[in-house]
């Protein structure tokens, strides 16, 4: 090694023990500052829209719906719904 770059090599090794803290903490807050960045600029983003089909049944059979009908007529069916009786309470004196 040269005198010349023994010094050199010297001046920077006392440079970065001196100052580590310094570059360290400098060195993260630029990282954190470009996170930052980078998620409020994909939250800006616009999403891409996606076609998304109105209907996935190509052809409704005629048939289907008719035995559907035939069931039940909501309009001629009058039955109201029994609930059964509420259980009695076992704290009540």
């Amino acid at each position: 090694m040269t005198p010349q770059l023994y010094t050199l090599t010297k001046a920077i090794r006392t440079f970065f023990v001196q100052h580590h803290t310094v570059i360290v903490v400098s060195a993260i807050g630029l990282l954190l500052s470009y996170a930052t960045f980078t998620l409020y600029q994909i939250t800006l983003g616009q999403p891409e829209p996606t076609n998304v089909p109105t209907s996935t049944i190509d052809k409704f059979d005629e048939d289907t719906v008719n035995k559907i009908k035939a069931l039940r007529d909501s309009g001629n069916d009058k039955t109201t719904l029994k609930l059964p009786s509420p259980r009695p309470n076992p704290f009540v004196e």
